[in-house]
């Protein structure tokens, strides 16, 4: 059994999963841990699970799965963590925003914590962002801490890692990427061990963005209000 399985989630990203598993996979031999790269396809049209499976092929750890039916980041996230075979997951983009060589300070961050957050809002991290995608992230991120008391300043960044059974406990029920917020604000509120990395995010080299703010909006809005509907029932019991 692999002691960490990387998750990426595709979506017609066929030029950039294909360099993305070798930086994976040379983490994998620099750190010296065993590992497996769990791709989650939603059924791209460029040829993104062949690029992978053809890539992953010289190495025997690299999973494909392709979602016939798009319903999803957090559906797709949680398929890849419940196909997974890690004691530890982490999820990453498949656009290569997130850097591989970060994998080291999560493995040590997780002895010791049952979520860690890649964080592009702390002291030491590095974000080459849009200005408009900087001030909606940062905008989000100051209403939670300050509705929720959540003290993790990213919780949307999807650079994060975690234990699984951790993952699993929480019951995470969102459809789409608000499932990051989801899974830090549900962590907090339950106690767990949660910390925060600097990490170094940049803007994707190629290919276009599947984010629209619009339809993403209220399923973040969704994610706030549980929380404070858990923190209410909490004050009154």
């Amino acid at each position: 059994m692999p002691d960490i399985s990387v998750v990426i989630p595709t979506l017609n990203e066929a030029g950039n999963v294909a360099k993305l598993i070798p930086l994976v996979e040379d983490q994998f031999q620099t750190l010296g841990v065993s590992g497996e790269v769990v791709v989650v396809d939603d059924k791209s049209t460029d040829g993104t699970a062949e690029a992978a499976r053809i890539t992953g092929l010289p190495y025997g750890n690299v999973k494909v799965l392709v979602r016939e039916v798009r319903d999803g980041l957090g559906n797709a996230l949680r398929r890849g963590v419940h196909e997974s075979s890690g004691e530890l997951v982490i999820f990453m983009d498949a656009d290569l925003s997130h850097d591989p060589k970060e994998l080291g300070g999560f493995l040590k961050a997780l002895k010791s914590n049952d979520v860690v957050v890649g964080s592009r809002f702390i002291k030491g991290s590095r974000m080459q962002r849009t200005l408009t995608r900087k001030l909606i992230s940062g905008a989000y991120n100051h209403v939670a801490r300050l509705l929720l008391g959540v003290s993790v300043a990213d919780v949307t960044s999807g650079y994060r890692g975690f234990r699984k059974e951790a993952f699993i406990r929480l019951d995470l029920t969102s459809a789409g990427p608000e499932i990051h917020s989801e899974l830090v604000v549900k962590a907090c509120v339950a106690g767990l061990r949660v910390a925060e990395i600097p990490v170094a995010y940049r803007d994707r080299l190629e290919g276009k963005s599947k984010l629209n703010y619009a339809s993403i909006g209220p399923g973040y809005g969704r994610v706030l209000l549980a929380g404070l509907y858990v923190k209410a029932s909490k004050f009154f019991d």
